[in-house]
C-alpha cells in the first residue's frame, strides 16, 4: 500500500457513525480484558494499538479533530526535555552524567527517540519509588 506521507482526511457523517459503531466493539473487547482484537483474515491488533485506535475513533465519532503521526527517529534537546517533563538544562545534566545517550549533528545535540522514551519510563519508576518511600516514612512516623 503506497500512501502520501502527509494527507488530510475528513470524516463525513456516515463515517462518524461507523467510527462510533467500531468504537463500541473495540471498547467491548477492551472491557473484557482481551489481550488483542482480531479482525477478519486473522489480523491481530495488540491491546496498546487497540487503545490508540479507540482514541482516534472517539474523536472521529464525536465529530472532533484528530492528527496522527509517528515519532521521528531523533529529537532535539528541547523536544526531549518536553517529553520528559524537565527543563533543557536538567536534560543536559542527565546527558553529561551518562544517564541518557546523545550525539552531535553539527553544533546541535540530538537524542534517539527510543532512548528518550526508555529514559522517561525510568524516571517514572524512580519517581514512584521515591513516592512509595515517602509514604512508608509517613506511615512509620504515624502521620
Amino acid at each position: 500500500m503506497s500512501a502520501d506521507l502527509r494527507e488530510n482526511l475528513f470524516a463525513d457523517e456516515q463515517q462518524r457513525v461507523e467510527a462510533g459503531q467500531l468504537l463500541e466493539r473495540v471498547e467491548e473487547s477492551l472491557a473484557h480484558a482481551k489481550a488483542q482484537v482480531t479482525l477478519p483474515d486473522d489480523v491481530h491488533l495488540s491491546q496498546d494499538f487497540t487503545r490508540f485506535l479507540a482514541k482516534v475513533l472517539q474523536q472521529i465519532a464525536a465529530g472532533g479533530s484528530v492528527s496522527v503521526s509517528s515519532w521521528p527517529e531523533e529529537v532535539s534537546t528541547s523536544v526531549a526535555a518536553s517529553l520528559l517533563g524537565v527543563s533543557r538544562p536538567t536534560l543536559m545534566k542527565h546527558v553529561r552524567a551518562g544517564r541518557l545517550d546523545a550525539h552531535k549533528v553539527g553544533s546541535h545535540t540530538r537524542l534517539k527517540t527510543e532512548d528518550v522514551r526508555a529514559f522517561r519510563h525510568e524516571l517514572i519508576k524512580e519517581r514512584r519509588a521515591a513516592l512509595n518511600e515517602l509514604l512508608e516514612l509517613e506511615d512509620e512516623l504515624g502521620l
